[in-house]
């Protein structure tokens, strides 16, 4: 639950949340313009629920719920093999490097072995480290996971593939996701839900995005989600 939050950066109010609940094993995709809150935003849930700290009761989520977070920015440690990169900062876990492996399989990655050591900054390309980023955070078995415009620098069949991924390996889980193209990655249905940031608000579509014969029907979208938006502006119970 997200109740009574302001995200401000820089003495400057970017976006507000008056009230909204997220449930597990749903997918959100957040949009919105540049620069309008939306990685500030999730930084934020993540900081406070991996703290146990609620700030004036803004943030509640179950007690120690698992988080993962895949952000912007990329980090491979140097002088480490492929399956130290992928559990890293904690140790090698023998007991899931099976589950690694068939990751690896299923995200096109068996040119790469588990005990390799590479520069691997400079050897895999901007979505090779997308993939073993996702792989990364999926070992870890979050019960919520976040991305923060995760899918860029994928092309269409990889985040097709990655989001399958995903879905399969953690169907209860929470799902959090920044994207700038939400309709255009959402060709699986990844997405259950989608909010968007508009005028400093988080406003909910409350309906799932769908695709026809891979292209959206942008009229009956609008008109769906126009019809069922709202804003989190009127909340008056008890928290």
């Amino acid at each position: 639950m997200l109740s009574n939050l302001e995200i401000i950066v820089a003495n400057r109010k970017l976006m507000n949340v008056d009230y909204l609940e997220l449930e597990f094993g749903k997918r959100y995709a957040i949009s919105g313009p540049s620069g309008s809150g939306k990685s500030s935003l999730v930084t934020k849930i993540v900081d406070t629920i991996t703290s146990n700290v609620g700030e004036g009761s803004s943030i509640c989520s179950p007690k120690n719920t698992k988080v993962s977070l895949i952000n912007q920015q990329y980090y491979f440690p140097l002088n480490k093999n492929l399956q130290e990169i992928i559990f890293y900062p904690k140790n090698v876990n023998q007991e899931k490097i099976t589950l690694v492996q068939q990751l690896l399989t299923k995200a096109n990655l068996t040119q790469y072995k588990l005990d390799q050591v590479e520069d691997w900054y400079g050897v895999l390309s901007g979505g090779q480290k997308q993939k073993i980023r996702i792989i990364s955070a999926i070992i870890q078995k979050p019960e919520i996971l976040i991305l923060d415009e995760v899918f860029n620098g994928l092309d269409k069949k990889s985040i097709e593939l990655m989001q399958t991924i995903i879905t399969e390996k953690l169907p209860d889980a929470l799902v959090i996701s920044v994207d700038h193209s939400v309709l255009e990655n959402n060709s699986t249905g990844f997405y259950t839900d989608s909010l968007t940031v508009d005028e400093g608000k988080l406003m909910d579509y409350h309906q799932n995005l769908k695709y026809q014969d891979e292209r959206l029907d942008y009229a009956l979208f609008e008109e769906t989600t126009n019809h069922g938006k709202k804003y989190y502006d009127s909340y008056e119970g008890e928290w």
